[in-house]
């Protein structure tokens, strides 16, 4: 049962960070959703900064990160929904533009929290 509330309050942790992040940036004018972008890429780079120390925490904790928080901050559903809503707007070059960014900049934040990461756990 504690393994669920850990999740839980990682969750809600997570949620709460992510529309705070939606709040302060929303979108540009051009409708490039940068909240979800911000909250995606942060969310990347915190869990690439972790996997170093994943060994050394008990279940609770993970469970507490990576499905909690990490689950709540970031999120693939509205990325999917940011793309399908900007190429129904007419916007298919801001579309291609947000999805192939989110993939470079997510990816790249991983690895440099991983890198960096390693740095900190030696």
């Amino acid at each position: 049962m504690a393994h669920w509330i850990y999740i839980a309050l990682g969750g809600a942790t997570g949620a709460m960070l992510r529309n705070l992040i939606l709040l302060l940036l929303g979108q540009s004018a051009q409708g490039f959703p940068l909240g979800t972008f911000a909250a995606n890429s942060l969310g990347c780079f915190i869990a690439g900064l972790l996997i170093p120390f994943w060994n050394l925490w008990p279940p609770g904790v993970k469970a507490f990160i990576m499905a909690g928080f990490l689950g709540a901050l970031t999120t693939y559903s509205s990325f999917a929904v940011d793309i399908v809503t900007l190429i129904t707007n007419q916007k298919a070059i801001t579309a291609f533009f947000y999805l192939s960014l989110t993939l470079i900049i997510c990816l790249s934040f991983c690895f440099f929290g991983y890198y960096l990461g390693q740095k900190l756990a030696a």
